[in-house]
């Protein structure tokens, strides 16, 4: 993912920015109780084209170092 913008390489921080935006969307995703996934395939050029695989284990008992507040 690069092409030329004023004689400058640009592309690839967006697909950083991306993959960072997908990792930590899967963190909050297991905080929240939700299912994560085991894999995402992504076209940048092409996002109707993209692949989600959930991963298949069960985090439901996963405590990741935080309890809730007494309200």
């Amino acid at each position: 993912g690069m092409t030329l913008l004023a004689g400058k390489a640009v592309g690839a921080p967006f697909v950083g920015s991306i993959a960072a935006a997908l990792a930590l969307s899967e963190v909050l995703r297991l905080l929240h109780g939700g299912p994560v996934h085991q894999l995402i395939d992504i076209d940048l050029l092409s996002l109707e084209q993209r692949i989600a695989v959930r991963h298949a284990g069960d985090f439901g008992g996963l405590n990741p170092g935080f309890v809730m507040a007494a309200t």
